[in-house]
C-alpha cells in the first residue's frame, strides 16, 4: 500500500486536484493532519472522505510538521496493520508526484527513497490558475524555494523520521534527557524517475495569504520559522513582488518541455 501523508491549512484552491491526481496515480489512501484547516479546504476534500484513512487535528499556533508526520505514520501503522512493504509519500497540497508505482520495485534493503529534484513552475496570471496554461519553470532558486530540493518517501515501520519540509529522512538516536543525535540516513536510495511538479505560487490572492501567514509566524517568538517564510513576511509591496516573479528572470526561466506539458495537461483534466 502507498499512503499519501500531508498537512492541510488553507489549500482550497488546489487540494482537490492534488488528491485526485495522487489517488489516480499510485496512492491508495491518505493520511491528513488538519492544522487549523479552513472551512473552504475541508469542503474541497469532502468528496474524498472515504479515501482518508487517518485524520488528525491540531489547533496549535506552532507549525510542528515533523511531529505531526511522525504521529500520522504511527497512527496509520497501528490502525492499518502496515508492514515494511507499505510506503508513506510525503507531499504538500501544491505538489504532484509522478511514477509512484516505482516504489514497489525498490530493494528491500532501502528504508527511504529520495525523489528527483522538484520542478518549480511560474504563475502566469494574477487572478487565475489552470495547469494546462502554465508555460515556464525555474531551474535555479525560486521565491526562496531551493532549486535542488527533493522529497522523501519512507517505508512503514521504518526507524527513520522526516525533518520539517519532508526533504530529508534521518535516524534519531536518543541521548538521555538532552534530545537526539541525528545520524546519517541508513538505507536511503535516490529514485530519479519519481518526479515532483511543484506550484508554490498560483494567483496573487493565494500568494497574499502566504504573506499574511508568514507575518503571523515571524511574530511568534517560539516559532522557528523557515527562512523563505521570513523573507515573505518582510514584503511591503506583495503585488510588485508577485509581478516580478511572474515575469521571471530570463537567465533562470525555461519554457516547459513536452514531457512537462503532457503531465500538466493530465493535471488539468
Amino acid at each position: 500500500m502507498i499512503l499519501g501523508i500531508l498537512c492541510l491549512h488553507d489549500d482550497a484552491d488546489i487540494v482537490e486536484s492534488c488528491f485526485r491526481w495522487h489517488l489516480n496515480n499510485g496512492v491508495d489512501k491518505l493520511c491528513v493532519m488538519f492544522h487549523n484547516a479552513t472551512e473552504e479546504t475541508k469542503e474541497a476534500i469532502a468528496p474524498f472522505s472515504d479515501e482518508i484513512a487517518v485524520a488528525l487535528y491540531s489547533t496549535e499556533k506552532k507549525y510542528n510538521q515533523h511531529v505531526w508526520m511522525d504521529e500520522l505514520r504511527r497512527t496509520a501503522c497501528d490502525s492499518l496493520n502496515l508492514t515494511q512493504d507499505d510506503w508513506f509519500v510525503h507531499f504538500d497540497a501544491d505538489e504532484f508526484w509522478s511514477n509512484l508505482e516505482l516504489l514497489r520495485t525498490v530493494p528491500k534493503s532501502a528504508q527511504a527513497v529520495s525523489t528527483n529534484t522538484w520542478i518549480n513552475y511560474l504563475p502566469y496570471a494574477t487572478d487565475e490558475h489552470n495547469f494546462s496554461d502554465v508555460k515556464d519553470y525555474v531551474f535555479s532558486k525560486f521565491m526562496h524555494y531551493g532549486s535542488n530540493l527533493s522529497k522523501v518517501a519512507l517505508r512503514a515501520r521504518s526507524t527513520l523520521v522526516t525533518t520539517t519540509g519532508n526533504h530529508f529522512a534521518v535516524h534519531c538516536v536518543p541521548r538521555g534527557n538532552k534530545g537526539y543525535f541525528i545520524q546519517p540516513t541508513p538505507g536511503l536510495v535516490v529514485w530519479e524517475d519519481i518526479l515532483i511538479d511543484h506550484f508554490p505560487l498560483r494567483t496573487f490572492k493565494q500568494f497574499s495569504k502566504k504573506v499574511e501567514a508568514a507575518k503571523r509566524l515571524v511574530l511568534d517568538p517560539d516559532e522557528k520559522t523557515s527562512w523563505h517564510w521570513k523573507e515573505w513576511a518582510t514584503q511591503k509591496n506583495p503585488m510588485h513582488w508577485y509581478n516580478v516573479v511572474m515575469r521571471g528572470d530570463p537567465e533562470k526561466v525555461k519554457p516547459i518541455d513536452d514531457r512537462m506539458k503532457h503531465r500538466l495537461l493530465k493535471l488539468g483534466v
